[in-house]
C-alpha cells in the first residue's frame, strides 16, 4: 500500500472509531445557520461569500428538497467548514482523495443534516465533482416516513403508506403541502393520521384512513 492510500485509510479509521463506529456524522441545522455568519465575517471582500450574509437554509427536509438554492447554502457551509469539523483541520483534498480503484461506497463520509422538526437529510462528498451533494431519496420526516422527491415517489413505485400518529404535527402539514405541490390527489379526511398512496397510469392518489 502506498503512503497516500495508507494515510487515507488511517484518516478514515480515526473518524470511524471516534464517531461511535460510523462514518455518518450528525449535524444540526442551527449549527450551519450560525456557521454561515462565520463564513460571512471571514470572507468579507469576496462577493460570492458576501452574498451568504442574507442566505437562507431549509427549515426542514421537505424544504431541502423543494429549494435547491437553500441547499446550496448548506453545501457551501460544508465546503468551507466541515473538513475541519470532521477531520481535525485536514483539507478536503487530504481527507477525500482515494486511489482510482478504491470503492468509494465502502469508505464514504456521510453527514446527516438534522432539522428542528426532527426531519433529516443525508449529504455526502462527491469524489468526482469535488462537491458536497444531497443524497437523493434520503429525506425522512420526524415520523421516519420517506419524504417523496417527486410525483411517482409518493407511491414508491406502486404503493406506499405514511403514518403521522403523534408529534410533530408539522409532518402532516408538510406532507399535505408537498402532495398538493406535486399534483397528488388526496381523498378522505386530512385529519386522519395514516395515508395510503397508489400509482396507476401516471396518476398518484392518496387516501386518508
Amino acid at each position: 500500500m502506498n503512503a497516500e492510500l495508507a494515510a487515507y485509510y488511517s484518516e478514515l479509521s480515526w473518524l470511524y472509531h471516534h464517531n461511535g463506529g460510523s462514518l455518518e456524522f450528525r449535524v444540526p441545522s442551527h449549527v450551519i445557520a450560525q456557521g454561515l455568519k462565520g463564513i460571512d465575517v471571514l470572507e468579507q471582500g469576496n462577493e460570492s461569500k458576501l452574498a451568504l450574509r442574507q442566505a437562507d437554509i431549509p427549515e426542514n427536509a421537505y424544504e431541502a428538497i423543494a429549494s435547491p438554492s437553500k441547499m446550496n447554502n448548506v453545501h457551501e457551509w460544508m465546503r468551507w467548514k466541515l473538513p475541519s469539523f470532521i477531520a481535525g483541520g485536514q483539507s478536503v483534498v487530504r481527507v477525500f482523495n482515494p486511489a482510482a480503484w478504491l470503492n468509494a461506497k465502502s469508505s464514504q463520509v456521510v453527514v446527516r443534516l438534522e432539522f428542528p422538526d426532527q426531519s433529516s437529510m443525508l449529504i455526502t462528498y462527491n469524489y468526482d465533482s469535488k462537491l458536497w451533494e444531497r443524497i437523493p431519496n434520503s429525506g425522512r420526516d420526524g415520523h421516519n416516513n420517506n419524504i417523496p422527491e417527486g410525483l411517482q415517489d409518493f407511491a414508491g413505485g406502486g404503493y406506499r403508506e405514511y403514518n403521522f400518529a403523534g408529534p410533530p404535527a408539522t409532518d402532516l402539514q408538510n406532507f399535505l403541502w408537498w402532495a398538493h405541490s406535486n399534483g397528488v390527489h388526496i381523498s378522505g379526511s386530512t385529519g386522519k393520521s395514516r395515508f395510503a398512496c397508489t400509482s396507476a397510469g401516471g396518476q398518484v392518489n392518496c387516501v386518508a384512513y
